[in-house]
């Protein structure tokens, strides 16, 4: 049984009305709240990029209901600490929180228009995918949700993204992970998912080569084999 759900104010799931809900330890609380509906003792667990986090904290909550997890590209801290030159990120991150305050409904107009055009395809296959290896079909369909997401519950999410460290739960974890690497991520290095490795005792780690943050979508066969693998060996 595979089971996928959407983040808070993700594709089918409603904005809170209280945006302040918006943060990575609610979004493990629901994870929690799944596995109660479903009557789930315990599972394996797959995150990626911001995924990874929403898993950390699960370990926080409920260290006992995970069996193994995978974590593929993510960091367990502010993920702009890890950005190589992509000082503009951040950046730009400011200017939309800044701008959405003073004039919200021009700030989601232009957010809109820039997913949905040639700027956004451009700059999601310089920094996000490698375009050599993603198929247009998976980048539109990346653009698109963003584009359509509640601009202010996903400001909100990402500000309790940046302020959210689970580094310290890194050590204390003992049950299997398998961590996964885009060599070529520019959005959370290679050198965040290497640093996870080294401070969990029961990790294997897996670097993709050409991978982008993206690498599960451009590799797929590559990657599910290697997450198969893993699943056999821990038992699933």
């Amino acid at each position: 049984q595979t089971i996928c759900f959407d983040y808070r104010g993700h594709n089918h799931s409603e904005v809170p009305k209280n945006l302040t809900n918006m943060t990575i330890h609610a979004s493990a609380k629901d994870v929690l709240s799944i596995l109660d509906e479903q009557k789930i003792h315990n599972a394996v667990f797959v995150g990626w990029s911001m995924g990874v986090n929403v898993i950390l904290n699960l370990y926080e909550l409920a260290p006992k209901r995970i069996h193994a997890s995978v974590l593929l590209c993510g960091n367990p801290s502010n993920p702009f600490d890890v950005l190589d030159n992509n000082f503009m990120i951040p950046l730009l991150f400011e200017l939309i929180k800044t701008t959405h305050l003073k004039i919200p409904r021009t700030t989601e107009a232009l957010w809109n228009k820039i997913l949905s055009n040639q700027i956004g395809h451009i700059a999601a296959n310089r920094i996000g995918f490698n375009p050599d290896l993603a198929k247009p079909q998976d980048i539109e369909i990346y653009l698109k949700g963003l584009a359509n997401m509640n601009l202010e519950g996903l400001i909100h999410l990402m500000n309790n993204y940046v302020h959210a460290d689970q580094t310290k739960i890194l050590p204390t974890i003992k049950s299997p992970v398998l961590i996964i690497s885009g060599e070529r991520d520019y959005l959370l290095p290679i050198k965040a998912q290497q640093k996870m490795a080294s401070m969990i005792k029961n990790s294997e780690y897996m670097k993709v080569p050409m991978g982008s943050h993206c690498c599960q979508l451009e590799m797929p066969e590559l990657v599910n084999l290697r997450i198969e693998k893993f699943l056999r060996d821990v038992g699933w």
